[in-house]
């Protein structure tokens, strides 16, 4: 296993890690959570406040050495973020790993935790995806809703997906989707660690999340720079518009991110030029999914709507283009296709009339009590063998 940066940044260790001082556990400002899940790798994030920090990680169950990964800090003058990325894993396994921080004159050390590395590309045992969005916190106007997204997590996944364990997450979930407006401001940072991050704590350390930005996220950050600073996306988008558009591979499933504020004329300009370049990127990644053996479910992720039976108004015809796109793949294979958005903050799902493509919104993360039972405000994508 080797760090992010530099492979001397491995070292192994026999034994558990030195048990913190009473009263010295690590005091996360965000909780451990996951980026980049891959069958061979597997990225921590978390801040605290600390001199040093490293990830101990190793298959769970096994006496073997741990691996120590240094987490560098992503950007100080932005958070004490840290990542760490872990490498030369085994696919379809379970790790477990601990959070050891220094400073200077004493160590902490966090409880433990547990993640699970993707299956093999081509892969078809079937998986469970949590499809949630617009986690965001309520304006004034629509009342504070502080604390359902938390509900959402504890009372409802937690308990129904996982079993009432959290570390079973590990094992049951394969990631959460968050189909953009993560925040209610994306340039506010303490909305992304208090209301975002802090009720999410529970889940994120045992399942990868897989996101899109909304237009809150890109409120007062027209560069998404907080966005980009907390989530780590692939690099294999168009280089014009970098971890913002994107594909990741999930056993047979192949997952495009994308990103539909600048082709939204709801809170955005639209912007031909952008539509034109995101269309033709995804056209050709379409036409090589199309003759990729290994892929047979082609999904988009994106936050506003095509259609909306629940927001008229919130619909967007650059999100259309997304969504033939994503169509297009079901008419010329004949496999499953489909769509997560968000921007609704409703929850329902449908299919084309004539394509096997799947309509699925699930962005009532943020919904008060009096809106839903929160605790069923998530969405379930199971897959089977074709």
């Amino acid at each position: 296993m080797s760090g992010c940066n530099d492979d001397s940044s491995n070292d192994s260790h026999s034994g558990e890690p030195n048990p913190a001082p009473e009263g010295s556990n690590i005091e996360f400002l965000i909780h451990p959570y996951l980026q980049m899940p891959q069958p061979t790798s597997m990225t921590v994030r978390f801040e605290a406040s600390a001199d040093s920090a490293q990830v101990w990680v190793r298959e769970q169950g096994s006496h073997s050495a741990w691996s120590v990964v240094e987490a560098d800090l992503i950007d100080l003058t932005i958070s004490e973020t840290r990542s760490a990325t872990l490498q030369g894993l085994k696919p379809k396994t379970v790790y477990e790993y601990y959070v050891v921080s220094d400073n200077g004159s004493e160590q902490s050390v966090s409880e433990m935790y547990f993640f699970k590395t993707y299956n093999e590309k081509g892969d078809k045992s079937p998986f469970n995806i949590i499809a949630i969005g617009d986690t965001q916190n309520g304006d004034t106007q629509n009342g504070d809703t502080l604390g359902v997204l938390e509900d959402v997590i504890n009372s409802g996944i937690i308990q129904y997906a996982c079993e009432n364990d959290k570390e079973q997450c590990a094992e049951n979930l394969t990631a959460i989707t968050i189909a953009g407006d993560i925040v209610s401001d994306g340039y506010n940072f303490e909305h992304w660690r208090d209301q975002f991050f802090e009720q999410m704590k529970n889940i994120t350390p045992y399942v990868p999340l897989i996101t899109v930005p909304g237009n809150h996220d890109y409120s007062k950050d027209a560069h998404l720079t907080k966005y980009k600073h907390f989530f780590e996306t692939p690099k294999n988008g168009d280089p014009s518009y970098d971890e913002t558009w994107y594909t990741i591979d999930i056993n047979n499933l192949r997952m495009f991110g994308m990103d539909s504020f600048p082709i939204s004329h709801s809170h955005s300009n639209f912007q031909r030029d952008v539509l034109k370049q995101q269309i033709h990127w995804m056209s050709n990644e379409r036409s090589a999914t199309e003759s990729d053996e290994n892929i047979d479910y082609m999904f988009s992720m994106m936050h506003h709507p095509c259609l909306s039976e629940m927001w008229i108004t919130g619909e967007s015809l650059g999100s259309c283009e997304i969504v033939a796109e994503t169509e297009n793949y079901s008419k010329a294979t004949g496999k499953i296709s489909g769509h997560f958005f968000g921007h609704t903050h409703a929850y329902s799902r449908g299919q084309s009339m004539d394509t096997p493509h799947l309509w699925m919104n699930s962005s009532t993360s943020q919904a008060t009590e009096s809106q839903c039972i929160m605790h069923i405000t998530y969405m379930i994508f199971r897959t089977t063998t074709p």
